[in-house]
């Protein structure tokens, strides 16, 4: 190759940014680890626990959401501490602890350290998805690897479940939430506990969504699966450090 070819060749390659213009770094998103599928507890009938929660709970920060064994309940970690919803108390109230209990779903990260930040408007729950997307983008999260978040603060429309058992035939991809204790609260301060993944569908996000999230309330003693929830502006959007 001529020296004039190898000397445009480098000019090429350099021109990707524009002069001046550094390339924006991506946060790198840290390790999820996940146990069972969606598809799998929903379809195929695999309740069994596919890991010890106590277990889970002994690395330092986790932060986890998924399905007691049997889908039985609920469990959410919030900083290694383990919230666990059974369907068969009293209104599938929550209490800390984890006992011997098995997830038979479970997708849990370590983060050790958070990002906090208002957030500017109100989110109604049919823009969650987007909305936690394009705020982590612009936070310099890598939006094309999952990550879990939080969102503190004035939860509204909320409506949650506690499964109580598995459903008697696996006939459609909602049967497992008929079998459960339902509520809902027009407004609550709460957490919810998050994960997002545009490619995870049918693992541990329901088909058509990015956004798996439990809404934690100790006041309440509610630990459970999120079905719909809107988010006041004001509240704060935690993403990982």
């Amino acid at each position: 190759m001529s020296r004039t070819k190898s000397m445009l060749l480098v000019a090429l390659c350099s021109c990707s940014a524009a002069p001046g213009t550094p390339s924006a770094a991506k946060r790198p998103a840290p390790e999820l680890k996940v146990w069972g599928s969606l598809r799998e507890l929903m379809h195929e009938g695999r309740t069994e626990s596919r890991v010890a929660i106590a277990s889970v709970i002994a690395t330092p920060h986790v932060y986890a959401v998924g399905a007691v064994a049997g889908m039985r309940g609920e469990i959410t970690v919030v900083d290694s501490t383990a919230w666990l919803a059974l369907g068969d108390r009293a209104a599938g109230r929550a209490a800390v602890g984890a006992a011997d209990e098995g997830a038979a779903l479970l997708v849990a990260s370590s983060v050790a350290s958070w990002s906090r930040a208002p957030i500017g408007e109100d989110i109604p729950f049919a823009d969650l998805d987007q909305r936690i997307e394009s705020l982590a983008r612009a936070a310099g999260i890598d939006v094309d690897q999952a990550f879990p978040f939080l969102i503190e603060g004035e939860l509204t429309d909320v409506q949650w479940h506690v499964l109580k058992g598995p459903p008697s035939s696996p006939a459609t991809p909602h049967d497992h939430a008929d079998n459960a204790v339902r509520g809902e609260q027009a407004t609550m301060t709460g957490t919810l506990v998050g994960f997002f993944s545009r490619h995870h569908q049918g693992v541990f996000t329901h088909m058509g969504r990015n956004v798996h999230a439990h809404v934690v309330s100790p006041t309440a003693a509610i630990a459970a699966h999120a079905d719909q929830v809107s988010v006041r502006a004001s509240s704060i959007l935690a993403l990982p450090r």
